[in-house]
């Protein structure tokens, strides 16, 4: 899959997500920041900035840095990486953190296929 094709499967399945949080009462300062993990993790941090990829370049020099020290599908594409950084990211932050698991588990899992 290419980048746009990442995104675009990452927004349609933002829907049913919205959904879902309304349906559970969620604060909306808990929707808003749930949201905006996924946003950030399919648009900005995904495990494809490691590359010369449309996030690599919305991060800037940010997205430089990060492609000149981690190779292409290696950390950014090891399932462990993303669990301990969200794993690191909920104790501190708390589970509005996790909108960011699935726009990363969908990348890397339709890579595999």
């Amino acid at each position: 899959m290419n980048g746009k094709q990442h995104e675009t499967l990452n927004l349609i399945a933002l829907f049913p997500t919205l959904f879902l949080l309304g349906y559970y009462r969620a604060s909306i300062i808990f929707s808003l920041l749930f949201i905006s993990k996924w946003i950030w993790n399919t648009y900005y941090f995904t495990p494809d900035v490691d590359t010369h990829s449309r996030a690599t370049k919305r991060l800037g020099l940010i997205g430089w840095i990060i492609n000149k020290l981690f190779g292409h599908r290696k950390t950014l594409h090891n399932p462990l990486f993303w669990i301990v950084l969200f794993g690191v990211e909920y104790y501190f932050l708390g589970a509005w953190v996790l909108g960011g698991v699935f726009p990363v588990a969908s990348h890397l899992v339709t890579d595999k296929l």
